[in-house]
């Protein structure tokens, strides 16, 4: 029944969940999250399991993405994707994941394994949608602050 409501509606009905979390965001940018994942979910509560990661930062990673998705040397490219970041001028999800991509294909990296570590530091786990519509909610400080966070926590 949710794919039938509009952005606005499943908005209403899923501010009083984030309240709950004593979160109260911007409802613009509620209705942005909303946007991207009403479509992986059938119940409004299942709303915050797809987009909890747009309003908190993830504290530890879902050790089976780590497992398979971490490999040596992703801290080494992730600190690079850190920097190609921080220069990025336009925060537009395609213009960032081409900027990004170009950096990757330029230094010939394998793509998976980048993007992949790269989505363990800004959600968690390897779940979500577009990564550069999540890059583009959070901002380029959030962004910035989960990559170092990820690159300091998940190797320990």
């Amino acid at each position: 029944y949710l794919q039938k409501k509009s952005d606005e509606e499943i908005v209403d009905l899923f501010i009083p969940v984030l309240t709950e979390k004593n979160l109260n965001p911007d409802k613009v940018y509620v209705t942005g999250v909303c946007r991207l994942v009403k479509e992986r979910v059938n119940f409004i509560r299942e709303l915050w399991e797809q987009s909890s990661f747009f309003f908190i930062a993830p504290e530890s990673f879902d050790e089976k993405s780590v497992k398979e998705k971490w490999k040596d040397g992703s801290s080494q490219l992730l600190k690079e994707i850190q920097t190609v970041i921080s220069s990025a001028q336009d925060f537009d999800p395609p213009l960032l994941k081409e900027f990004v991509s170009n950096h990757i294909h330029e230094k010939q990296y394998n793509m998976g394994q980048v993007m992949n570590a790269l989505r363990i530091c800004i959600v968690g786990a390897s779940k979500g949608p577009d990564l550069f519509e999540i890059i583009s909610m959070i901002g380029k400080e959030e962004t910035l602050k989960r990559i170092e966070f990820g690159m300091r926590t998940v190797n320990k």
